[in-house]
């Protein structure tokens, strides 16, 4: 029979320091508290120590953010105690200085402000610092609402309502703008068709052209024009330091407008310019640039040419990402830089979970070896954000641990029981468990390729050519170990006993995300789907009952998506999700 854990494993992120006695006290000390910021008996920023004694507890720190990481210890030391609390004392303070979270809201939920302000408050209590709102179009600026008028944007009031209750809780909300690439939402409307790189589409590098058009034409002057505006309304109205650019992926320059620009100067050198220009429109206020350094990699050379003052995040989301080498060229290069990991939720369904521990423990290591100024976990929702969110809490809890203290918390790889106790607090421990269970089947039944899992690739890909071999390569065995697992979990989760949020909406939740993957499992056992080329071909030959089976799962997406977010981009989520049927040169392609 295995003992219960120790107070200190109980704990998260897990303190860097502990030393407990013999002896113990009655819980109710731990209401005897005095606290003191001073930075003479704490060295570390951020840092705080707390005794425990007969007498009660005494919590110091260095400055009011370490006051207030000490109460977060503090209160999950009340949480999992039993009735007598040891001893002891606490010396704790981050390997990070900045240990942040990512969420996109632009594909295509924007959460409702009491979801992200729950958020929040979670982030908070496991020592996250710095939360980015991805946008490409969901923040509602003046004089562009032909753009963002369905997508229930943000206004900046909103905004600063987010920012305050950040701030309360020791956050810094970072204003986003993608300001290159990643503009479709933009450039499809009338009136900026006309700024794209390439109006009628580009092709991508994944063998298929994309009809939409991506990026800003960097030659272009209007395009800055552009850029200035939206920066000059959101960077007066944020308190924070610093301004994420995005500029990632501008896989299209130099395919259209600016193919005799980018064959006279380079494409590096193009987009460096363009980049450069975006970062002195950020520094008119006072803003730290920051941006993705995908692009960059690809030019190595121009590395030291970057803007000095900018912050390149680099990111990658596969455990095996070289975040080594590449922290390394960045920091000989002289270059600012975030690690980026991901919690690896999103194109999956269901989740890979073991993969976003690799990932986000690589990151660390890299960072904390090359003196990265922040960790950022990101999450994304590619091609419709279909994962429910609680998929992304593994990976998020795992990298607040990682980010706050590594060699405390790097081994423990299974974070289930760490989300029953502090967020699901289920006393049987069978939510966690099954949440752990199902991101972890990608690994026993398949094909693995990056950035996502076979099932999810039956609904996205219209065309079993754009697989790259994994729909060739999967079997009705793996599919049938696949719904194996997901069996085993529903039992789990059938005898589970959640309190957290709204149980039984976690529970929904979770089992939406088991049946979708159940629903494309169960064709693949029929064979309709491996013996089709298409979507198209394995909806029309299936057993009876499997388009009535599709229509609830979808019915039951539309009811969860409205009880945590906004109504905009639904139907495009929705539309996504449904539309097997079409080919893929005119499906929603959205990178």
């Amino acid at each position: 029979m295995n003992s219960r854990p120790s107070l200190h494993e109980m704990l998260l992120p897990r303190p860097r320091a502990c030393e407990w006695s013999d002896q113990a006290v009655e819980r109710s000390v731990l209401r005897r508290v005095t606290r003191q910021v001073d930075p003479g008996r704490v060295d570390q920023a951020q840092g705080y120590r707390i005794r425990i004694t007969p007498e009660g507890v005494e919590m110091v720190a260095h400055d009011e953010a370490g006051l207030f990481y000490a109460d977060q210890t503090l209160r999950q030391i009340e949480e999992v105690a039993g009735l007598m609390v040891p001893c002891g004392e606490i010396n704790d303070w981050p390997d990070f200085k900045v240990r942040g979270y990512l969420l996109d809201i632009s594909r295509d939920r924007v959460p409702s402000l009491s979801t992200l302000c729950a958020i929040i408050d979670r982030l908070a209590a496991w020592k996250i610092n710095q939360l980015h709102l991805y946008v490409e179009h969901t923040i509602a600026y003046r004089g562009h609402e032909a753009v963002w008028r369905n997508s229930s944007a943000l206004s900046f009031d909103e905004l600063k309502v987010l920012e305050r209750h950040c701030r309360e809780r020791h956050i810094d909300l970072v204003p986003c703008q993608n300001l290159f690439g990643h503009l479709h939402r933009w450039l499809m409307v009338d009136g900026y068709k006309d700024l794209a790189e390439c109006p009628d589409g580009w092709d991508t590098p994944w063998g298929y052209r994309s009809k939409k058009p991506f990026s800003l034409n960097p030659g272009d002057p209007r395009s800055m024009k552009l850029v200035s505006d939206l920066v000059g309304q959101l960077a007066p109205r944020s308190d924070s330091a610093l301004f994420n650019i995005g500029c990632d992926e501008t896989m299209d320059i130099g395919q259209g407008k600016s193919r005799e620009l980018c064959e006279r100067q380079g494409r590096g050198v193009v987009y460096l310019d363009f980049l450069t220009k975006v970062c002195k429109q950020v520094r008119r206020y006072e803003k730290t640039p920051m941006f993705w350094g995908d692009v960059v990699l690809h030019y190595p050379e121009l590395t030291g040419r970057l803007p000095k003052e900018a912050v390149l995040l680099n990111w990658g989301y596969e455990a095996e990402h070289p975040f080594m080498e590449q922290s390394r060229l960045f920091r000989e290069a002289g270059v600012r830089q975030y690690v980026c990991p991901g919690t690896s939720s999103w194109c999956s369904l269901i989740g890979r979970g073991q993969n976003a521990i690799g990932n986000l423990r690589a990151a660390a290591e890299a960072g904390l070896a090359y003196q990265a100024e922040g960790y950022l976990i990101t999450d994304w929702g590619d091609y419709g954000h279909w994962q429910p969110f609680m998929l992304s809490w593994p990976g998020i809890a795992y990298g607040a641990a990682v980010s706050w203290a590594f060699d405390a918390n790097a081994a423990q790889t299974d974070p289930s029981e760490a989300l029953n106790t502090h967020l699901f607090k289920d006393p049987t421990g069978r939510f966690g468990r099954a949440l752990w269970a199902v991101s972890n089947l990608y690994l026993e039944a398949g094909p693995r390729g990056q950035n996502g899992t076979w099932w999810f690739d039956f609904l996205r890909y219209k065309d079993k050519s754009f697989t790259g071999g994994r729909w060739d390569a999967v079997t009705r065995q793996d599919a049938e170990r696949v719904l194996t697992g997901l069996a085993s979990a529903q039992d789990m989760i059938d005898n589970a006993r959640p309190s957290f949020d709204n149980p039984a909406l976690l529970t929904r939740e979770l089992n939406w995300s088991i049946g979708m993957t159940r629903w494309v499992c169960e064709r693949v056992c029929e064979g309709t789907a491996l013996d089709s080329s298409t979507p198209a071909d394995w909806r029309s030959s299936a057993k009876p009952g499997a388009d009535t089976a599709f229509e609830e799962l979808v019915a039951e997406y539309k009811a969860l998506w409205l009880q945590r977010c906004r109504p905009g981009g639904l139907a495009d989520s929705v539309a996504k999700l449904s539309s097997v049927t079409l080919a893929q040169e005119e499906s929603s392609v959205v990178i």
